[in-house]
């Protein structure tokens, strides 16, 4: 073996794929050296000791043999598999039928000959060590009101079955049930609220604080609700796309983090739009300074790192109402208008996000945000002593989940559930986890009277705001497109799939620019084309608004498959517009995009059953035509804002 210097120093792998039983696993060899090189010396002689250490990574299973590997009788496990199978199984696996499994296989092994009775004690000791695990790190996978069936189950397997040092699980389950009655109890007092505390609050409007201590309190508010979110409840939001109660169910902080985002916006938009003077001119500026002061707010936010809620705030300022307000926005200052551009540029979606996700990256865990505008940098500097943290806008990552999940298959050629699919997921979850701990790291102070503000402030549905926008501020050239945006348009988007008024949607950020720097040949209704509803829950006293979005192009392509495009969909006859989202492979024929599609809608009909139809702006159609390659064959030129298809039932 050649010693080497320090440009041997770096470990030395070898990939392999060995399939086992049921279980395809990734080998590699990593070798590790020892010695305590120092970079000076030129004695390289203690890198003849070396080791190599062969690492197994699984990637793909069946169900029950990735059911067993969490417990395994090996010595050399995957050292990842336990946290990326917990955060992911659900993709697979209800937590009832893992509950059965883990069950069964502690019970089956007393009357297996393939162990020992030394690797028996080892599996079983194992096991319980992984259900106590899922009960401390998952315990909403048992959150079942009223009758908590595995809690129970689960208590009384354990009293009956585990050896007694291990029967403390049995009084966790116990444990478990009384708490999460206690919290229901408590969630349903804090909801009653006392009418004298309405009262007590005293009348409030934008201005009634300083941009500081508004942005302080929004990334209190923003940092309270990312901090509570439970990773794998995204992966729950983007996998039940076919039921709105079943992502409020599964993933509740991830809806209530969409909810407090989309509250937001409402209010800058109703906030800049509301004014009871009766001067046309006093109006104009008093709404110019309304503009400016949520430009201000979103700049410190900037400085707390609060990226969701300066998302949220541009989402309203670029609104179509608003963008159309050209004397309004010639009343916000030259400086003003020219954060807001760097603001809106920083933070826009194009070319995947790629400015903000590289400015998450470099300042994500770090303590203070990089501000080159003087104005703001005294003010950062002046709070040295403040630990500032991060609220990543929830939208990176579930964009992230939806591409994974439209690029990868769920299993493999051998019918194996793609557990590398799941890996990639984790990955995504993981950074959630990463951020929230730097969230966590915020000491600020929530205002009672602006939350309540905020909550009661009157918005408007998309169409009032269009209108009020134009009684406010008439067009007098007669150029102005008449039409407003519908209510009832059919909407595309990458975190959700159904266009109807009870989905949950995040809103994309607009291309950068002000209405003031964009060419005065720019008229609302080219604006409009960019405009993108975004949706509240069923019941809420808020209404859709609508925002101007990027280009999709970014959502077309893989970044991984140049010679792909991502496309959405639906079966012509489903009654809620519930589309999927699948990766189109240069080579995919019609058929294959058929039973594809029908997989991912969980249909068992033939593929020749059904036609392929894209649907083109202005209500056209192309059918697409049978074994045809669909990458080809379909129109890329249409101006619709994305790529949409039905199957439709053949005659």
């Amino acid at each position: 073996m050649d010693g080497g210097g320090p440009a041997n120093r770096s470990p030395v792998m070898v990939t392999s794929i060995r399939i086992g039983e049921d279980m395809v696993f990734s080998e590699y060899s990593k070798r590790i050296h020892y010695g305590n090189y120092n970079g000076t010396t030129q004695d390289h002689s203690f890198l003849d000791s070396y080791e190599d250490q062969k690492i197994r990574s699984v990637k793909a299973g069946s169900v029950e043999k990735l059911v067993e590997y969490v417990a395994p009788v090996s010595d050399d496990p995957d050292p990842s598999y336990l946290s990326c199978f917990l955060l992911t199984y659900q993709t697979f696996l209800a937590p009832g039928r893992l509950l059965n499994l883990l069950t069964e296989r502690y019970l089956n092994l007393s009357s297996s000959s393939q162990y020992t009775a030394e690797q028996k004690l080892k599996i079983q000791k194992n096991l319980v060590s992984f259900i106590k695990l899922w009960l401390d790190k998952f315990p909403g996978d048992f959150d079942e009101h009223p009758r908590y069936e595995r809690l129970n189950q689960l208590k009384t397997f354990a009293h009956k079955h585990f050896r007694d040092n291990n029967r403390e699980v049995a009084s966790t389950c116990e444990q478990m049930k009384k708490k999460f009655l206690s919290l229901r109890i408590s969630l349903s007092t804090d909801l009653d609220i006392d009418p004298r505390d309405e009262m007590s609050f005293p009348t409030f409007h934008l201005f009634s604080l300083d941009a500081v201590h508004l942005a302080e309190h929004l990334t209190e508010q923003a940092a309270g609700l990312f901090c509570k979110i439970v990773p794998h409840e995204c992966l729950n939001y983007v996998m039940n796309q076919k039921s709105r109660d079943r992502r409020q169910q599964t993933a509740p902080t991830v809806c209530a983090t969409i909810d407090q985002f989309n509250k937001l916006s409402l209010a800058v938009i109703a906030t800049v739009l509301q004014s009871t003077d009766q001067s046309s001119v006093h109006c104009t500026n008093h709404r110019g300074k309304s503009l400016t002061r949520w430009i201000e707010v979103a700049q410190h936010c900037r400085v707390l790192k609060n990226f969701t809620s300066i998302k949220a705030i541009l989402a309203g300022l670029q609104s179509s109402s608003l963008h159309r307000m050209k004397k309004t926005w010639s009343q916000v200052p030259s400086e003003t208008l020219e954060l807001f551009d760097e603001l809106s540029s920083l933070f826009a979606s194009d070319s995947n996000s790629q400015l903000s996700r590289e400015l998450l990256d470099k300042e994500g865990t770090a303590k203070y945000a990089t501000i080159e505008r003087k104005k703001y940098k005294d003010k950062l500097l002046c709070n040295q002593t403040a630990v500032i943290g991060v609220v990543p806008w929830l939208g990176t990552f579930i964009t992230d989940l939806v591409m994974i999940d439209s690029a990868h298959d769920d299993h493999t050629a051998e019918g194996f559930v793609n557990f590398d699919k799941c890996r990639r997921f984790f990955e995504v979850l993981a950074k959630i986890t990463l951020y929230q701990k730097a969230a966590a790291n915020y000491h600020l102070t929530s205002n009672p009277a602006v939350k309540h503000w905020l909550t009661h402030v009157q918005t408007y549905t998309d169409k009032e705001s269009y209108e009020l926008s134009g009684v406010l501020e008439p067009n007098l050239s007669g150029s102005e497109s008449p039409q407003v945006p519908s209510l009832k348009k059919k909407i595309w988007n990458l975190f959700g799939t159904r266009g109807t008024s009870d989905e949950f949607v995040l809103p994309f950020t607009p291309p950068p620019s002000s209405p003031m720097s964009r060419s005065p040949k720019l008229m609302p209704s080219e604006a409009n084309r960019h405009s993108r509803e975004y949706l509240l829950p069923a019941g809420s006293p808020y209404k859709p608004i609508s925002t101007r979005s990027a280009s999709t192009n970014s959502l077309s392509s893989s970044p991984s498959c140049p010679d792909a495009r991502v496309i959405r969909v639906r079966l012509e006859t489903s009654s809620d517009c519930m589309y999927k989202s699948l990766l189109l492979k240069e080579s995919y024929r019609t058929a294959d995009v058929i039973r594809i599609a029908l997989d991912k809608l969980g249909l068992e009909q033939s593929s020749e059953e059904f036609d392929l139809i894209q649907l083109l702006a202005k209500n056209k159609q192309l059918k697409i035509p049978d074994k045809s390659n669909v990458f080809w064959a379909m129109n890329t030129t249409d101006s619709s804002d994305c790529l949409q298809f039905v199957l439709q039932q053949k005659t």
